[in-house]
């Protein structure tokens, strides 16, 4: 059987190709694997995390709040930027331009277009979800400096992130020569604003999970339970690490005139960065679920007090517990789950604890 072959014209080929490469518009080189599965991957990870999550807030706790809902909007756009950007692997983004039509790339400029809308709210909604819950862990009531810096920060990405929105619509004039370059009119320097976009994505990541890192250093609290505290918010340098990788895509991409190629790599970057900072704002809840399952009440109930109370209470009946062995025990209750109470209350509480007396010595634990 006979195999047809559509004959490309010059005037139609996207990109002139380097010196001694031919065209193959058949079957070209492409990245598109590697986006289907960091998408793929990053998409059900997120996902199974925020069900989680979910499970844990309504059915458990029985209470959502803001981090909650910012959360679900994070991924609400996040999920929306990988069906978009699919649009674009089908217009065979990933190749190198050379390969491809002016139509192909026609179809690709505008659904990148949508893609950068859908981006900003996702990755501006996942990082205020997450500094809601870092306030929420460490100035639950008090109002000290480190508040307002987060609270600072959590402005400069709300202002940044509608700015940004606001661009990719009103990118060119007609919004037609987004996706028909050659058609009259004028549009803003787009590759531009993706270097001042991943600048500020790396800058503001380093300062939303170093400050809790901060802060926790300067607790007084065990070694034990500082590390383990401070694992969970250092997972957030994953996407530090591909926030920088996603900057370096961007500059490449202001030097390099293979859009094509070049950009469905930054894209990869771009969607691993969105689902890491997903998937650190879901961690928390995963003590609490834990809790949950294996039957046994959390740190912040009235019958995890009790429990305790009623061990102490028999220890020192008696006498037989001096202040020393109390402090050695209640020592060992404190470290038996290094990071576990102290970001569950984050999580899932939203009881104050409260001091318990042991029998007449106004013991609190």
């Amino acid at each position: 059987m006979s195999q047809t072959y559509a004959i490309i014209s010059p005037s139609d080929v996207a990109l002139k190709p380097p010196p001694g490469v031919t065209p193959d518009f058949q079957d070209p080189f492409t990245v598109r694997p590697y986006w289907i599965v960091t998408s793929s991957l990053g998409l059900v990870a997120a996902s199974i995390l925020l069900a989680l999550r979910l499970y844990t807030k309504i059915v458990v706790v029985k209470k959502l709040r803001w981090e909650d809902y910012t959360c679900v909007l994070g991924f609400l756009f996040y999920a929306a930027f990988i069906a978009l950007i699919f649009e674009v692997v089908d217009a065979k983004a990933g190749a190198h331009q050379w390969n491809l039509t002016t139509q192909d790339m026609a179809q690709q400029y505008f659904y990148y277009n949508f893609s950068d809308l859908m981006y900003s709210p996702a990755v501006g909604f996942t990082k205020i979800s997450i500094i809601l819950l870092v306030i929420r862990i460490f100035c639950p009531t008090k109002r000290d400096p480190f508040y307002w810096v987060l609270q600072g920060l959590n402005i400069l990405n709300t202002i940044f992130y509608t700015i940004y929105f606001i661009i990719p619509i009103v990118e060119c004039h007609p919004r037609m020569k987004i996706w028909q370059p050659k058609s009259p009119g004028s549009c803003l320097q787009i590759f531009d604003l993706y270097i001042i976009s991943g600048v500020f994505n790396v800058c503001s990541d380093i300062a939303m999970y170093s400050a809790p890192l901060w802060k926790i250093w300067h607790l007084q609290m065990s070694r034990g339970r500082r590390l383990g505290m401070m694992a969970v918010f250092a997972t957030g340098g994953v996407a530090i690490v591909f926030s920088i990788f996603r900057l370096i895509w961007a500059v490449l991409l202001l030097k390099n005139q293979d859009f094509s190629y070049v950009k469905m790599q930054a894209c990869c970057f771009g969607v691993t960065e969105l689902a890491a900072g997903l998937m650190v704002s879901c961690l928390f809840v995963l003590p609490r679920l834990y809790r949950h399952v294996t039957a046994q009440p959390p740190y912040d109930s009235e019958e995890y007090r009790l429990r305790k109370w009623k061990k102490l209470a028999s220890m020192s009946k008696g006498g037989n517990m001096n202040d020393s062995k109390f402090e050695q025990f209640h020592r060992k209750e404190e470290e038996r789950n290094p990071w576990e109470r102290d970001i569950e209350a984050a999580g899932a509480a939203d009881v104050v604890p409260k001091a318990l007396p042991l029998g007449g010595g106004g013991l609190q634990v």
